[in-house]
C-alpha cells in the first residue's frame, strides 16, 4: 500500500491575513482555544480531528466583549486588592469614567477618561491575567513640569525610560499592592484636565 504524500508546507501569512491580530507587518498570532489536527488520506483528501475547545479567557476572547468584573475574576486572587483598588481610585478619587475596550496587543482593557476629554483615556487597566498592569500615557512636553524628586523612585524610572510614540510616554507598572497603585496614581495630579479647562476648550 503506498502511503499519502506529506503535508504542504503552511503559506505565511500576508500583512492582510485574517491571523493578524496586531499592527506588526509579517506577523501574526496563532488562533487560541483551538486544537487542530490535519490528516490525509490515502484518495487524497484532507480531513481535520482531534478539535477541542481550550478555556479561553474573557481577556484574550476578542469576538465577545466581557464586564469589567469578568475581566477581574480572572486575575490572579493574590493581585486582586491591588487591581480593585485602582479600579475604585481611577473612577471614584479621580473622577473618571471606565469603559471596556480591545486595545490591539493588550486585548481587552479598562479605560479611563474625564467627561468631555476627547484625546487618549488618562489611564489604562491592562487585566492580563499573567501581569496585570496600570498605564498612564504622559505627554512628554509635560514632563519637565513634574516635580520628578516628590515621586517614588520606581514611578520616575519608569516614566523617565518609558517609550515615546507621537509625542507621549507610555508608562507601564506591573500592579502589586495598592501602596505601589497609590505611588503611580499620584501622576494623574498632573495628567488629567481639570473640568474648568474642558470647559473653556468647548
Amino acid at each position: 500500500m503506498i502511503p499519502p504524500p506529506p503535508l504542504p508546507n503552511p503559506v505565511p501569512p500576508t500583512p492582510n491575513d485574517p491571523r493578524l491580530d496586531f499592527p506588526c507587518p509579517g506577523a501574526y498570532k496563532p488562533l487560541v482555544g483551538i486544537d487542530l489536527t490535519l490528516t490525509r488520506g490515502f484518495d487524497g483528501a484532507f480531513a481535520m480531528s482531534g478539535i477541542s475547545a481550550r478555556h479561553r479567557h474573557p481577556w484574550s476572547d476578542r469576538f465577545r466583549a466581557p464586564t469589567a468584573e469578568a475581566l477581574v475574576v480572572d486575575l490572579p486572587k493574590s493581585l486582586i486588592p491591588a487591581f480593585e483598588h485602582a479600579r475604585k481610585s481611577l473612577a471614584g478619587q479621580h473622577s473618571l469614567a471606565e469603559a471596556v475596550h480591545w486595545q490591539g496587543v493588550w486585548q481587552w482593557c479598562l479605560t479611563y477618561s474625564h467627561t468631555g476629554d476627547s484625546s487618549l483615556p488618562a489611564a489604562y487597566l491592562v487585566p492580563d491575567p499573567s501581569r496585570p498592569r496600570l498605564c498612564i500615557p504622559f505627554p512628554e512636553a509635560s514632563l519637565q513640569d513634574l516635580p520628578m524628586k516628590r515621586l517614588a523612585k520606581s514611578v520616575r524610572d519608569v516614566l523617565v525610560h518609558a517609550p515615546a510614540v507621537n509625542g507621549v510616554r507610555w508608562a507601564t507598572w506591573d500592579l502589586h499592592s495598592k501602596a505601589g497603585v497609590d505611588e503611580v496614581l499620584a501622576l494623574l495630579a498632573h495628567r488629567v484636565p481639570s473640568p474648568n479647562s474642558l470647559a473653556g476648550a468647548t
